[in-house]
C-alpha cells in the first residue's frame, strides 16, 4: 500500500467514509427513520435531568455527569440511576450531515439491544427541545477509563491485563452474537466503577447487521489491517483492535503512537503485526496469546470465543484485586495529575 493510498484512506476517514455503507448513502434520515429516532426519545418538559459536570468530548457528542431531579420510572417501571447519578451524552442534530444522524440512530439501537454485565447500560433517550438535542442517559461509571488508569495508576501486572482483557472479550462475545461489530476499542472506551466492573462504552462507531461492512471506522492506532486497506471485514477486527488495546496496557501506549495518524495507517497497512518494544518484560503465554489475536490472515486470527478459551486469561486477578488498582488510578485523576 502507498503512501499516497494511506492519505486518500485518511481522508476518507475523516468524513466517516459514508459512501461505502448502503445504510449512509441518502445523506439524511429517511422519513420512517426519522420517526423511528424520534420515537426513541421522550420528551422532557420539567427537566428530570441536569448536566453537571463535562466527562469527555469526541465526534459523536458530548459527555456529562448528570443527575435526575426526582425519582421516577421509565416504560419498563423500573427504578434506576443508583443515587441519582447519570451519565448523559448530548447529541446536537442541528448538525447538517445527514450520516451523522443515522450514526446516532445506529447507536441508540444497538444500545438499546444490549443488555450485559460488561456493557454500560443504557437508560433511554430524552429530546431536550429548546436546543434541538438528544440527551442519551447511561448508567455512570464513577472511576474513569482505561486510558486514565493506565497514565495515573501503578504498573499494570499482567494479572490485571487479563482480568480488564476477560471482561471486555466477554462484552465484545454478547456483541458478536447480537451481530454488532464494535469497531472502536481501545482504552477510552473502557470504564471502570468503584465495585471493580469493567464495561464497554460508545458504540457511535458500530455496525448492525452487516455481513461484510468495507468503510474506514474507528480510532487509527486501534485499526485493523483490513480497515485500513477498506477490504471487506468482519467481527474479527474487535480482536485485533483489543490485542492493541493490550500492548497499549502494557507498553503504556498503542503502537506508532508517536506517529501522525497517515503514517500510523500507513504502518499498519505495511507492517502487519506490531513489534514488541521489549519482549523480555512479556511472559511467553502473553506473548503466545497477543500472537493469536494480532493474526494479519484473518483465517488464523482467532474469534472473539476463541480469545475467551485461552489459557492466558486463566491468570486473572481477582475482582478485589482490580478494585484496589482502580481506586488507586481514580484518586491519582482526581489529584489533577491527569483530567478526563
Amino acid at each position: 500500500m502507498s503512501f499516497r493510498q494511506v492519505v486518500l484512506v485518511y481522508n476518507l476517514l475523516s468524513c466517516w467514509s459514508s459512501r461505502h455503507e448502503k445504510v449512509r448513502e441518502a445523506y439524511h434520515l429517511t422519513p420512517e427513520e426519522r420517526l423511528q429516532l424520534r420515537s426513541l426519545a421522550i420528551r422532557d418538559p420539567t427537566g428530570r435531568y441536569t448536566k453537571y459536570k463535562w466527562i469527555r468530548s469526541d465526534a459523536s457528542g458530548v459527555v456529562y455527569k448528570g443527575f435526575k431531579r426526582t425519582d421516577w420510572r421509565i416504560d419498563t417501571g423500573n427504578w434506576f440511576a443508583v443515587n441519582g447519578q447519570v451519565a448523559i451524552k448530548q447529541v446536537d442534530l442541528t448538525k447538517e450531515r445527514g450520516e451523522y444522524q443515522v450514526s446516532v440512530l445506529e447507536e441508540i439501537l444497538s444500545m438499546k439491544e444490549c443488555s450485559h454485565q460488561n456493557i454500560v447500560r443504557y437508560y433511554h433517550t430524552v429530546w431536550k427541545e429548546e436546543s434541538r438535542n438528544l440527551w442519551i442517559v447511561m448508567e455512570y461509571m464513577d472511576c474513569h477509563s482505561l486510558q486514565n488508569l493506565i497514565r495515573n495508576a501503578p504498573p499494570m501486572t499482567e494479572p490485571h491485563m487479563a482480568r480488564i482483557t476477560r471482561e471486555v472479550a466477554q462484552g465484545l462475545a454478547f456483541l458478536h452474537t447480537q451481530r454488532i461489530i464494535f469497531r472502536d476499542v481501545k482504552s477510552e472506551n473502557i470504564l471502570f466503577n468503584t465495585d471493580g466492573n469493567v464495561k464497554i462504552f460508545n458504540f457511535s462507531s458500530c455496525a448492525r447487521g452487516q455481513k461484510s461492512p468495507s468503510s474506514i471506522m474507528g480510532s487509527p492506532y486501534w485499526m485493523a489491517p483490513e480497515v485500513v486497506k477498506q477490504k471487506p471485514y468482519s467481527f474479527k477486527i474487535d480482536v485485533w483492535s483489543l490485542g492493541i488495546t493490550i500492548i497499549e496496557m502494557k507498553e503504556l501506549e498503542p503502537p506508532y503512537y508517536n506517529e501522525d495518524h497517515l503514517r500510523a495507517l500507513y504502518l499498519i497497512a505495511t507492517n502487519g503485526t506490531p513489534r514488541l518494544r521489549k519482549p523480555q518484560h512479556w511472559s511467553q503465554e502473553l506473548v503466545a496469546f497477543l500472537s493469536c489475536m494480532l493474526c494479519v490472515d484473518l483465517v488464523s486470527r482467532a474469534s472473539i470465543f476463541e480469545v475467551l478459551r485461552h489459557s492466558f486469561l486463566l491468570t486473572a486477578c481477582t475482582k478485589d484485586e482490580l478494585r484496589s488498582l482502580v481506586l488507586r488510578g481514580r484518586e491519582a485523576v482526581e489529584e489533577g495529575f491527569d483530567v478526563e
